[in-house]
């Protein structure tokens, strides 16, 4: 089954809330930040970055 976007408000910056044609809601964070956050998320030197950016706390 293809999931497909029936909804989608822009909500700020890089975020995007969406809705799906299976009901599932949610916010895309298409931040090229995000991005390089899920994949070095683990790097103990990084977690300042990540705190100044608010993916951590």
């Amino acid at each position: 089954m293809f999931l497909h976007i029936t909804n989608a408000v822009y909500i700020t910056d890089y975020k995007i809330d969406v809705l799906f044609n299976n009901g599932r809601k949610g916010i895309a964070d298409l931040a090229p930040e995000y991005v390089y956050f899920q994949a070095f998320k683990n790097e103990e030197k990084l977690k300042p970055q990540f705190k100044e950016w608010g993916y951590i706390f």
